[in-house]
């Protein structure tokens, strides 16, 4: 990641000019995966961002049938998941993301079925239509593309 922000072109980090280096950071998703600053943290947070900038990673990842339902935020768990989330209660995958998440030394991470409401027709009309720019927006995106559904990894 390093070697691809300082060496290529098309990936090079906008440079200060006078300007505030959070000015240069994208602006956050609505909502995104705190992941603390903590390696061994045993729970991670969704947070809403209120425009605030940031890096952060995003998760591509296959949801697979609906047997094999990722853990998604819903009206009734989003108070919980801003309170926190257990690692142990996030599939392969998203745990797999935070440790990239982690390792990198970033703390966001966006997860469209926990950072997007799957059950509020509103947010799901407004988070929606946004999803290329998140994906284009992020640091990095994980592409879980081996895997047919979270629980692979």
């Amino acid at each position: 990641v390093n070697e691809c922000v300082a060496g290529h072109e098309g990936c090079r980090r906008p440079k200060f000019s006078g300007r505030k280096e959070e000015e240069t950071k994208p602006e956050l998703p609505t909502r995104v995966i705190d992941v603390g600053t903590n390696a061994d943290g045993a729970t991670v947070r969704l947070v809403e961002t209120k425009r605030r900038r940031d890096h952060y990673i995003a998760l591509s990842h296959c949801w697979g049938p609906p047997t094999k339902r990722p853990l998604c935020t819903s009206k009734a768990t989003f108070p919980q998941h801003l309170a926190g989330i257990h690692i142990s209660s996030l599939p392969k995958t998203f745990r797999d993301a935070v440790a990239i998440t982690r390792l990198l030394n970033l703390r966001y991470l966006w997860i469209d079925s926990l950072c997007i409401i799957q059950d509020d027709r509103n947010d799901w009309s407004m988070e929606a239509p946004r999803m290329g720019a998140f994906y284009s927006g992020a640091h990095l995106v994980i592409a879980a593309s081996g895997a047919r559904d979270s629980t692979e990894g």
